[in-house]
């Protein structure tokens, strides 16, 4: 999805390909973070604290972030599609609770 929205901008093709790799290198990175905070200090709230920033980016992105543009909004009163909504934050709380 990122991809395609640098792709659609107007950006000279030296600032696209700049702009993916910083993309690309961001995981790598937070990944090296994530292991030196954890191993510096021996809080044990550390690793709870990053996977919650980590779901909550990720429930964000998936869900909330691209709503206005969703069927959902356009048609508020379609209780089948909010009822998949519902079930699809279910299935990742029993996920979450499972695991």
């Amino acid at each position: 999805a990122l991809s395609i929205c640098i792709n659609k901008t107007n950006l000279r093709f030296s600032s696209r390909i700049i702009l993916f790799a910083i993309f690309a290198i961001m995981t790598p990175l937070g990944i090296l973070f994530g292991q030196l905070v954890q191993s510096y200090f021996s809080n044990p709230f550390i690793k709870p604290v990053f996977t919650s920033i980590a779901a909550g980016t990720f429930i964000y992105m998936g869900t909330l972030h691209g709503l206005e543009r969703s069927i959902l909004i356009k048609e508020c009163c379609n209780t089948k599609q909010y009822g998949f909504v519902i079930i699809g934050f279910l299935i990742m709380a029993l996920v979450a609770i499972w695991t």
